[in-house]
Formats: C-alpha cells, structure tokens, sequence
C-alpha cells in the first residue's frame, strides 16, 4: 500500500496529505473494496480496537483533518465530536456557515439599532434576508456566538481605565464628542 516510512512533522502530526489522496473534507482516504475509506478510522481500529457502541466517530485531538497520527486520533461520540469543532474554530457558523444570510458586521450593526418587528422589513429589503432572520439576529434568538452590539458611551474620559470599575462591561466602547 505504502511503499515509504511514515514520519511525523516536528509536532508529532503524521499528515495525510503527504501520503494518502484527500477527500473533499480534507480527510485522508484509501480504496478498500471500492469505496473510499478514511485512513484515521483504519489506523484508530488497528491501534485501539474497534470503535465502541456508544462512540462510533473517529475523533481528532489535534485540528488537522488529514492527521493520522494514532496519538492525535480517539473514538468519540457525536456530541464530544461537536464541542471538538467548537474548541477549534472548525464548526461552521456566522460568516463561514454555507447558508449565512448575514455577517458579522451587519449583525453587529442589527444589534446595536435593535429593530423592532415592522421596521425589520426594511432591514429585510436592504440587506437581502428575511425579515425573520432580521429580527433574529438583531435580538440575540440567532448568532447566539456572535458579540453583543457595544456599549457606547459619551464621555470626556481618554480610556476605559478612567471609567470606575462598577461602571464597566465587557462590551464598552467609549465615544467622544467632537
């Protein structure tokens, strides 16, 4: 099958993509009876037995699709593969979800004009999505991982160091008059 050592990079990944031919995941497969088969469940089922019952996924503890280092790979569940794609930023959602009407500005933007129902039609109009998807977005039902619109307060203050302490929140922006 492979007529070459198999040698990890200097993080200790074996990557994929020098060795095997790469799906359009950027998983790393092989032909096994005619069907493509991903090289990490091969090597996962080789070095740590078959996967269980109630953890049928083969897991990557590093980011990279193509590894097939068995030290970077486990058997999960569905739900541990989930906060995997959260952890490193591999989960599509906002701007890089295939389906996004909106992004990450113009959520922002939505939030911070908080649109009531009817004046969403507008917004609707404007920025190409359904009205919906609008009011969603500008009160916080949807793109619940995006920031919330910002704090803007007037003040002659020249950082939020000068702001006290209790009158702070993570959002403040500081705005000043000209």
């Amino acid at each position: 099958m492979l007529n070459r050592e198999i040698k990890p990079d200097h993080e200790g990944h074996i990557r994929g993509r020098e060795y095997f031919q790469l799906n359009d995941d950027g998983y790393a497969v092989i032909n096994k009876n005619s069907k493509k088969v991903r090289v990490s469940r091969i090597v996962l089922k080789h070095f740590k037995g078959p996967a269980p019952a109630d953890k049928p996924i083969a897991a990557h503890l590093c980011r990279y699709r193509d590894c097939v280092n068995p030290d970077c790979l486990y058997w999960a569940s569905p739900w541990q593969n989930m906060q995997d794609k959260y952890r490193d930023g591999t989960m599509p959602m906002g701007d890089t979800h295939p389906c996004a009407r909106l992004t990450e500005r113009q959520v922002i933007l939505l939030r911070l004009v908080r649109p009531a129902w009817k004046e969403c039609r507008r917004w609707s109009y404007e920025l190409g999505a359904p009205q919906a998807t609008i009011y969603s977005a500008a009160h916080g039902y949807s793109w619940k991982h995006s920031p919330k619109a910002p704090l803007i307060v007037w003040t002659t203050a020249e950082s939020v160091d000068e702001i006290p302490e209790r009158l702070r929140a993570p959002n403040l922006v500081l705005a000043h008059s000209p």
